[in-house]
């Protein structure tokens, strides 16, 4: 058997139901803790390890979200240049999206000038299909608001 099942069965012996509170107390010394028994020591290293696979882990997580919400943002500054490097505005862009029936403009594409390509794209082909103009329907949108 492992030390988890150790752990369970201390647990279990004690009337402990959750596994954590269990090996909290299966880990604690305790007041006859004697630093040269070498049985001690390999529970201490162990839980020493223990915490810091957690630590490790809780970092990689934040790590992860961090990366992601800077691609995020990363992806929203691309669109904003490419739209004003187009002469368009936020609101211009939001009612492109609402016309061609977009609901999350990042989803669309990889980056920010493929977004903003892919959806004007959209909206030509919608105005052609209406025969009128992209930015004949941005004002009649914008207009409605």
């Amino acid at each position: 058997m492992g030390w988890a099942a150790d752990i369970a069965d201390y647990g279990y012996e004690h009337g402990i139901t959750d596994f954590m509170e269990a090996w909290h107390k299966y880990m604690d010394p305790g007041p006859d803790w004697d630093p040269d028994n070498p049985e001690w020591q390999a529970r201490q290293r162990q839980q020493q390890r223990q915490e810091q696979a957690e630590r490790d882990a809780r970092d990689r997580s934040r790590s992860r979200e961090r990366r992601r919400a800077q691609a995020r943002s990363d992806k929203i500054a691309a669109v904003v240049r490419t739209c004003i490097a187009k002469g368009q505005t936020r609101k211009d862009l939001f009612a492109a999206c609402e016309i061609v029936g977009v609901d999350d403009p990042l989803a669309v594409a990889e980056s920010g000038e493929e977004i903003v390509q892919r959806i004007y794209d959209r909206l030509d082909d919608e105005a052609r299909r209406q025969s009128t103009t992209s930015s004949e329907l941005i004002k009649q949108k914008l207009a409605e608001v």
